[in-house]
């Protein structure tokens, strides 16, 4: 289980990537997501980080989806750089392996 801990600009892209996503629409995430390669994989890589930055339990929204505040004017990636995003992804890929070992 990865376990990077989300700033809430990265909270906040991932709530808005996961209801484009589940609505199948694009909107101000999934423009963003494609401008800087950001895809459902790295999505689902950030999973476990993203249910545990809502407490661990996504019920707590009440609804189907995340409550949305309205986007970033200009439109940011929450990361320093896809790269950067991948690097850190792959660390705490690395470290569960070595104790998972």
């Amino acid at each position: 289980m990865i376990m990077i801990t989300l700033t809430s600009l990265q909270r906040d892209f991932l709530d808005r990537y996961y209801t484009e996503m589940v609505d199948a629409e694009v909107g101000y995430a999934t423009r963003v997501a494609w401008q800087y390669g950001f895809t459902p994989d790295h999505f689902n890589r950030l999973l476990e980080s993203y249910r545990r930055s809502w407490g661990g339990d996504l019920r707590v929204w009440g609804r189907p989806y995340p409550p949305l505040s309205p986007p970033p004017a200009p439109p940011i990636f929450p990361w320093s750089s896809i790269g950067d995003l991948e690097h850190q992804l792959r660390e705490e890929e690395a470290g569960l392996e070595l104790v998972n070992s």
